[in-house]
């Protein structure tokens, strides 16, 4: 899983942003390169951010993996949001 090194709960927004990011571009290799090993990478993730990362109210959090705390912003929803897109891309 994608994870950043202030998982903790003292990200900054643009910590909070770049794995949505990262997982939106690399969506985009994934397809143009045509390696199944990139797809799966990103369906990995999207898996885990829908089963592991929401919240009661369905809410995304910033840790892809769950657990606690698990901060929940708009700055973690896009994100998370993200990459389930990158994985309905594939």
């Amino acid at each position: 899983m994608l994870a950043e090194s202030c998982e903790s709960g003292s990200c900054d927004d643009n910590q909070k942003q770049f794995k949505g990011i990262f997982l939106r571009y690399f969506g985009d290799l994934a397809t143009a390169a045509g390696e199944q090993r990139y797809r799966d990478f990103v369906r990995r993730q999207a898996d885990s951010v829908w089963l592991r990362d929401r919240d009661s109210l369905n809410r995304i959090g910033g840790r892809r993996a769950g657990g606690t705390p698990n901060a929940v912003d708009w700055r973690t929803q896009a994100p998370g949001l993200e990459a389930l897109i990158a994985a309905a891309a594939q």
